[in-house]
């Protein structure tokens, strides 16, 4: 018997909170990954538009530093449950 479970009715599954809260850090561990690479690959885009545009002023660092922020807090948000 599964030692996650506390008990099963046809094809309904009691899940204890300690694996509720297993499953909900690995979903945000998946989310904040997918956060990162979007930031990496849009930005790395941004920067692309930039070189061919001629090397004018940085605007792509606007974008950077604000998107950055927010994925600095999101990856505080997501690693501060892990230490619990």
């Amino acid at each position: 018997m599964d030692n996650n479970v506390i008990g099963t009715g046809g094809s309904l599954r009691f899940v204890l909170p300690a694996e509720r809260d297993e499953r909900l850090q690995r979903m945000a561990r998946v989310a904040f990954v997918a956060h990162a690479r979007t930031y990496v690959v849009v930005n790395g885009f941004l920067i692309g538009v930039w070189a061919l545009a001629g090397f004018g002023p940085f605007w792509p660092a606007w974008v950077i530093l604000s998107w950055g922020l927010a994925l600095v807090l999101h990856s505080m948000a997501t690693f501060s449950r892990n230490s619990h």
